[in-house]
């Protein structure tokens, strides 16, 4: 998606840690609001794969890389450069006092073709321990809400994506287990729910179990929501093209709005 763009206008590639579909059309009426244009290619909704299981450390890697590998926040760094010699990566920790801060001033940079910032609000939301009951909006991720108002003075074409997404603590039933993650583990499928996956995606290991139903969980504590496991919510990742132009590239057009009218109160 990004190398195409990149021969005719400059790209900032926003990776939203955690982001499902549910929150990305959320948050699509503030950015029409803001008349950010979601643009696609021959009409065709854009959507990735989440590496298996669907955690940070192999979707957001592989996402990065362009290939199926795991690592951390150096890794990445390394296999992106090495991909697109000429851009940049931040984390965040680099996002830390953003308006005077490195990230903004590149992001204003005519000569940097290519940004890439990796945003972790709404994956560090999930670790908390009672639901959240708030909507999701531009005003409740300001960083979000910052970094999209540099890309506007910037005239950088927006590619909004995500490593993986989540499912929600709605009355999730606990099964025991020893390892520490939330929706995945090493083993052999004992309960209701958890299913085998092998193959090429798989990164955890040669086979592992994980979770393919929303009603459970293997987190000691109910969360705001988990990710790793295999339903539709968890590995189902948007990638969006956002511009303000009234015209974008030759085989792309504005995409319809896809809220249902039930969701703007009378």
């Amino acid at each position: 998606v990004v190398g195409p763009i990149l021969h005719r206008h400059r790209v900032l590639l926003l990776v939203m840690d955690g982001m499902s579909w549910p929150i990305l059309r959320e948050l699509s009426r503030d950015l029409t609001d803001r008349r950010w244009r979601e643009f696609r290619k021959d009409n065709q909704v854009p959507a990735a794969i989440s590496a298996l299981p669907s955690v940070t450390t192999f979707s957001r890697c592989s996402l990065l890389s362009g290939s199926l590998v795991s690592g951390g926040q150096q890794v990445e760094e390394r296999n992106f450069t090495a991909k697109f010699p000429d851009a940049v990566l931040f984390h965040k920790n680099d996002l830390v006092n953003f308006a005077n801060g490195d990230v903004a001033r590149e992001i204003g940079n005519e000569k940097r073709k290519l940004v890439a910032v990796v945003v972790n609000a709404i994956d560090d939301l999930l670790s908390g321990s009672e639901q959240t009951t708030e909507s999701w909006s531009l005003k409740r991720l300001s960083i979000l809400q910052a970094i999209l108002a540099e890309a506007e003075m910037a005239s950088r074409v927006v590619v909004l994506t995500s490593d993986h997404g989540h499912i929600v603590e709605y009355g999730t039933s606990r099964i025991a287990q020893t390892d520490v993650s939330d929706r995945w583990r090493e083993g052999k499928p004992e309960a209701d729910g958890e299913m085998a996956v092998s193959g090429p995606r798989v990164l955890g290991g040669k086979s592992v179990v994980a979770l393919g139903t929303e009603r459970a969980r293997y987190a000691l504590k109910p969360h705001n929501g988990y990710h790793g496991g295999l339903t539709p919510q968890e590995c189902i990742v948007p990638v969006v093209v956002l511009d303000k132009r009234d015209e974008f590239m030759d085989g792309w057009s504005e995409a319809a709005s896809e809220q249902p009218s039930w969701w703007t109160e009378s």
